[in-house]
């Protein structure tokens, strides 16, 4: 892409990185990635910030919920909505998740004990 217009993208849910990776490589530029996760933040731009990527934002996006608010939270980062040719987004896998019904299930299950449910419950899925 000597010279000419690279096209550009968002990533939502961001994580580390992965999905601004593969797009990183195939010569887009990246106009603004966002999580909700400090220390995914903090990894991808560690690993990803440079020339043709502007790094990660720590935000949590369920607190938009208007276009007006979308609008707001673009110009807060100095992103123009049309300027943005692809939206990506990687929100978490629902096994891995531990919001909604997946909380509520631990909450019964642990007697309340988040914590220790969690721990158990990551112990063995990283166990094969």
């Amino acid at each position: 892409m000597n010279g000419e217009h690279k096209p550009t993208f968002i990533d939502l849910f961001s994580g580390c990185g992965g999905l601004s990776l593969g797009f990183l490589q195939a010569g887009y530029r990246c106009l603004l990635a966002v999580d909700q996760d400090p220390k995914s933040v903090h990894c991808y731009n560690l690993n990803l910030k440079g020339d043709s990527d502007r790094g990660a934002v720590q935000e949590d996006l369920s607190r938009l919920s208007s276009t007006d608010d979308v609008r707001a939270f673009l110009s807060r980062h100095g992103v123009e909505p049309v300027s943005c040719d692809v939206l990506i987004g990687g929100p978490p896998c629902q096994s891995f998740s531990v919001v909604g019904r997946n909380k509520i299930r631990a909450l019964m299950e642990s007697g309340g004990d988040l914590k220790a449910y969690w721990r158990k419950k990551n112990r063995d899925r990283t166990m094969l």
